[in-house]
């Protein structure tokens, strides 16, 4: 099997990222303080069927609990749903308050998302990495909350997770067809379009009219 490359940092950040530049918020202290810390030992399926019914959650020993614990929400949300027994998902999620009363896979989606939120990180901003054993370095931590004026705030689960998504993304660049050379989209930059052929339409014209270019 063919190992992955290293992600390659390019020489600088297109920005300097500052107040204006768009980033998931950090959760208030009055929520942080509201919630259950999970530490070394905890039972996660506890913990899940906690955060299921509403309850927010800190996690504060190792990523992996964290990966764990949505591993096991989406096991569950997942059997709800292929049972189509919306009253047993409404009974689960007491917490939540406000359900639809679609049951489609957009309804089921929003859910899960939702549920994501009540799952909490703490994150070192000067050092750019999460506070948990195992878990992965993010250079938008710093770039991006640098400007907070804490050394460490708390994040949601989701959001840690597009973090590093598009922060890998950044450093190892994205390839498309129509291009000769990858491009390094900042966060919250859209870079999957589908479909693309108005891309290569545009390539072909521009390969046809290179005068367009000169201007």
């Amino acid at each position: 099997r063919k190992a992955k490359p290293k992600p390659v940092l390019p020489p600088k950040l297109p920005v300097a990222p500052g107040p204006l530049v768009w980033k998931p918020s950090p959760v208030p202290c009055a929520e942080v303080d509201q919630s259950l810390a999970v530490g070394a030992g905890a039972s996660l399926n506890k913990v899940a069927q906690s955060v299921l019914q509403g309850q927010r959650v800190l996690f504060t020993q190792q990523y992996r609990d964290l990966s764990d614990v949505r591993r096991i929400v989406n096991e569950r949300l997942k059997k709800l749903q292929q049972a189509g027994a919306q009253e047993a998902f409404e009974r689960a999620l007491l917490g939540s308050g406000g359900l639809e009363e679609s049951r489609n896979i957009r309804w089921y989606s929003s859910q899960r998302r939702a549920i994501a939120r009540r799952m909490l990180v703490p994150v070192d901003v000067e050092g750019g990495h999460v506070l948990l054993n195992g878990a992965p370095k993010i250079g938008y931590l710093k770039e991006l909350y640098k400007h907070e004026g804490d050394k460490v705030v708390v994040l949601r689960a989701n959001d840690v997770s597009a973090l590093n998504v598009a922060w890998t993304h950044f450093c190892n660049g994205v390839h498309y067809p129509f291009l000769q050379h990858p491009l390094h989209p900042f966060f919250g930059v859209y870079f999957t379009p589908t479909p693309i052929d108005h891309f290569t339409l545009l390539t072909d014209w521009l390969d046809s009219n290179p005068e367009a270019l000169s201007g």
